[in-house]
């Protein structure tokens, strides 16, 4: 199994061991686990897309977006059929400054996540985007 630019550490915490996985802007054809955590970085002025995986019942997922992202920051599901409970979006956009952000994600079935906590400078959005579609 081939990653490219994706780095992966174990983190134990109370018993549980989650997956940790780092994208950058030029990972857009690398899609976000849909469970364990994920850091996003964008050092580039323009604006990232990154696609998430199709949501699992029951499973947590975190996504953290890097202080030193400088760009724009955009989560999207595969298709606009997957959403997130509370918004008619499939997008979930994160501003960029001197803090990390973040989002809580739980799937509540297999196509929608709800957010069970997010972090100032995140808001629910729709998006046009899909997975498949060139992303720059």
């Amino acid at each position: 199994m081939a990653i490219v630019k994706e780095y992966n550490r174990p983190v134990a915490d109370a018993g549980r061991i989650d997956r940790v996985q780092t994208l950058i802007e030029t990972d857009v054809a690398t899609n976000v686990l849909n469970y364990g955590v994920t850091t996003l970085v964008n050092t580039t002025d323009d604006s990232a897309f990154f696609v998430i995986d199709l949501p699992v019942q029951g499973i947590r997922k975190t996504v953290i977006v890097d202080m030193e992202s400088t760009g724009l920051v955009t989560l999207i599901s595969p298709t606009t059929l997957i959403t997130f409970l509370g918004s008619t979006g499939n997008a979930v956009v994160f501003t960029t400054g001197a803090t990390p952000k973040s989002v809580e994600l739980v799937g509540i079935s297999a196509t929608q996540w709800a957010v069970s906590s997010q972090s100032t400078g995140v808001t629910l959005a729709g998006s046009t985007r899909v997975a498949g579609e060139l992303i720059t």
